[in-house]
């Protein structure tokens, strides 16, 4: 996993953890005050217990996301490893071809 993908997955489990914690619900009525304005419906709705579950929801379907990149990625690199061990392979048994048909001739040459 290279630090980009560390780090979003970090934070994806921090904004998870804030969207139901109390500090939010501090952070958003402090935001009501100084502003003077109630909050949006939709901000209320993502306080509480609610808002954690749907941070959860979220961060959740994002890793699954990247584990299944991940494992497309990984999948197609043993593809293209096992193309070029069937390569190798081949080529391997055209030189033991090559070299029982060399031997026979020498043998041959040396027998006249």
């Amino acid at each position: 996993m290279n630090p980009v993908e560390t780090t979003l997955s970090g934070l994806a489990a921090l904004v998870a953890s804030l969207l139901g914690s109390k500090a939010f619900q501090a952070a958003g009525h402090l935001m009501a005050d100084v502003t003077q304005q109630p909050m949006p419906e939709w901000a209320t709705l993502l306080m509480g217990p609610f808002g954690g579950f749907i941070g959860l929801v979220l961060g959740l379907i994002w890793m699954a996301k990247r584990l299944n990149k991940a494992e497309a990625k990984a999948d197609k690199r043993d593809d293209e490893r096992d193309l070029h061990l069937k390569s190798m392979i081949q080529v391997v048994e055209q030189n033991s071809l090559i070299l029982r048909d060399t031997k026979s001739v020498l043998e041959d040459v040396k027998n006249r």
